[in-house]
């Protein structure tokens, strides 16, 4: 891979509708409240990729309402995702930078629209996330449906026993 992509893909975007902000700025031109926007932007997607990987440890018995739950979360998570790789808003960048060997973002924001080629591992990232989320719900169906499989194989033994009991009755009373 170029280096190029490779500083794309750690580069971390956050989106911000904000359809008025000149090209770039640096930390200090960008105002606390567009700031606060795009950590919340990043706490979005942390929590949409937290959503994600929370399926997969869905409990069977939850499963309806906790899928539910999840599932609302996610799809408004990539419609969002959807429109800020199409270029509906602008787009802020927080760079990593290594710290004591530790990724930390940044003090540089910048905010513009993405060019095509972050458009491309935007959709990439929304991409392998859909995927994730997919997997992650067909997993978690599966064990509920094992489990609803296990529960309607216990009421059928029950019928079965409670059968053959009221048939040894009504034969022990004759």
């Amino acid at each position: 891979m170029s280096n190029l992509y490779l500083s794309c893909i750690a580069s971390i975007l956050f989106l911000l509708p904000l359809n008025l902000i000149a090209a770039q700025r640096s930390l200090a031109s960008v105002s606390e409240e567009e700031r606060t926007m795009a950590l919340n932007d990043l706490q979005a997607t942390r929590d949409a990729q937290a959503d994600i990987r929370a399926i997969s440890d869905i409990a069977p018995e939850n499963f309806p309402r906790e899928v539910r739950r999840l599932r609302e979360s996610v799809e408004r998570f990539f419609d969002h995702k959807k429109r800020v790789c199409n270029g509906e808003f602008s787009t802020v960048i927080l760079n990593p930078v290594e710290v004591t060997g530790e990724m930390v973002l940044s003090e540089e924001i910048v905010v513009r629209k993405l060019n095509a080629q972050e458009r491309r591992i935007c959709f990439r990232e929304m991409q392998e996330m859909q995927r994730l989320y997919i997997n992650n719900t067909f997993q978690a169906r599966k064990r509920y449906l094992d489990f609803i499989h296990e529960e309607r194989i216990k009421e059928l033994d029950k019928a079965r026993r409670q059968a053959l009991d009221e048939i040894e009755q009504s034969f022990s009373q004759s």
